[in-house]
């Protein structure tokens, strides 16, 4: 069994500090992804106009999004691997390379 490097196993976990505001109410607080500010006008359009398409399927081959990160670094749409997200391109890694039985 792999075990975590000797100074990882002792490391506290994170903990949020404990905060209230004058007022006695806690914080909002917020993550890494949200914002306290309202959503703008053309964000709110452009997901109305996404939400307008929104019965049908996306690209599975990303061909629009791989073509244009293509022509803005020059490289070949073949060299363009996309995901959504992080863990499904860890998944298409391990599959791609990890044999039966592998670990990682």
């Amino acid at each position: 069994m792999l075990t975590p490097r000797n100074y990882l196993r002792h490391l506290a976990p994170y903990e949020l500090p404990e905060r209230l505001l004058d007022s006695g109410a806690p914080p909002l607080l917020l993550a890494q992804n949200e914002n306290y500010a309202d959503a703008s006008i053309k964000a709110l359009d452009a997901a109305q106009d996404a939400c307008a398409n929104s019965t049908r399927y996306p690209d599975p081959d990303t061909i629009h999004l791989r073509s244009s990160i293509a022509d803005l670094h020059g490289i070949d749409t073949k060299r363009i691997v996309c995901a959504r997200g992080a863990m499904e391109l860890i998944s298409l890694l391990t599959m791609v390379y990890l044999e039966p039985g592998a670990s990682a």
